[in-house]
This record gives C-alpha cells, structure tokens and sequence, in this order.
C-alpha cells in the first residue's frame, strides 16, 4: 500500500505541476489578449483620428476651391468689362476716323473734282 500511496502522490504532483502549467499559459494568454485589446483601442481611436483629419482637409479643400473660383469669375468678370470698353472705345475711334475719312474724302472732291473720260481726252 506504501507504493500505491506514493505513486498516488507522484500522480498527484504530475497533475498539479501541469495545473501549474496551464495556469502560466492562461495568464499568459490573458496579458496577450489584453494588450491586443488595447492595440485593437488603438488602432480604432488613430483610424477616428484620420477620418476627422480627413473630413476637415476635405472641407478645407472645398472652401478653397470655393474661393479660387468665386475670385476667378470676378477676375473674368472685370476682364470681360475691361475688354467691352477698349472694345467700346476702339469703335468710337473708328467712327471717328471713318466720319473724318469721309470728310477728307468730301473735300478733296470739292477740291479736285475727278475727270470724266470725255474731259481727259
């Protein structure tokens, strides 16, 4: 019975050291898990980040782009204008040298009357 008792107690402690064991192992895994936990937080909270990063380079970029093209009808706008009085001007000029071309015309008419052909011969 000596030896029954003993070998039940080497059994006993076989059991118990690898109850030690998986005990390691579970802790151990736990600590694993919850620092994946806490990379899983992580990763979560950096990817919110960039989404709002995101969002506000977007809307900056809208307004921006708003800006430059409300200043860039404005510069047509005035360049449009700017065209239409050289355009008006310049036609001013032009009557007013077609108006003194005939004139000029008129006079020297006045002045030197043109031959007929039966006058040059």
């Amino acid at each position: 019975m000596g030896t029954s008792l003993e070998a039940y107690a080497h059994q006993l402690e076989l059991w118990a050291e690898q109850i030690r064991y998986f005990n390691d192992q579970n802790e151990k895994s736990r600590r694993v898990l919850r620092e994946v936990q806490e990379l899983v937080h992580q990763v979560s909270q950096q990817q919110d980040q960039m989404r709002q990063l995101q969002r506000i380079a977007e809307e900056q970029l809208r307004r921006e782009f708003a800006e430059w093209r409300n200043a860039n009808d404005r510069r047509w706008a005035q360049e449009v204008e700017r065209r239409e009085a050289a355009q008006g001007a310049q036609a001013t000029v032009d009557e007013t040298q077609d108006k003194r071309l005939i004139d000029l015309e008129e006079n020297a008419l006045l002045m030197w009357p043109r031959k007929t052909p039966r006058q040059s011969a």
